[in-house]
């Protein structure tokens, strides 16, 4: 029997484990129960206002964004080089404000949305005018080797209770 019990755990030690379900790696990663993936077809961004085109659970809809700052009016960016600080200018700011709207019979406002377009895609949060939160993040932020325009949307009512906050809401919602 002791024979027996040491190939066993010999042959259990031996067995790779399997790969983790991409869907429980996402859920885990966002704190969330559920989610959908989607493309969003994202624009190599200049400058100036955006419109994307996304789906929404309620239908097509389009995300009208408008540059918009959250740095101060004394913000300055200092690089360090070891000896001194130098002032130097700053990137564009990837922030943005702007409306949503469904697609569903035409064009109709149905909420706000506050979001960042960053290299790897487009992160934002939609306060839509019934109280629904959504969440838009780039796929590639919770599974590396995603395509960038693959993105989750999830709803903030499918959010795992946890002991976290947002960092930017002494700015207050969208």
């Amino acid at each position: 029997l002791g024979l027996s019990l040491s190939a066993l755990a010999a042959t259990a030690l031996a067995t790779p484990s399997p790969a983790p379900n991409p869907g429980d790696v996402i859920k885990a990663a966002l704190n969330v129960s559920k989610f959908t993936l989607q493309t969003i077809s994202l624009p190599d961004w200049k400058g100036g206002d955006l419109q994307i085109a996304c789906e929404l659970p309620s239908g097509p809809a389009v995300l009208a964004l408008t540059p918009h700052s959250i740095r101060s009016d004394s913000f300055k960016l200092l690089v360090d080089d070891g000896r001194h600080l130098t002032l130097t200018d700053a990137p564009a700011p990837r922030t943005f404000k702007g409306e949503v709207f469904e697609l569903v019979g035409g064009s109709t406002f149905v909420g706000r949305i506050r979001a960042s377009l960053l290299d790897d895609g487009l992160y934002a949060r939609i306060v839509m005018d019934d109280g629904s939160l959504y969440g838009i993040q780039p796929l590639s932020s919770v599974l590396p080797n995603s395509t960038r325009g693959d993105h989750v949307l999830y709803d903030m009512v499918d959010a795992v209770p946890g002991d976290w906050k947002c960092g930017v809401d002494a700015i207050g919602s969208p």
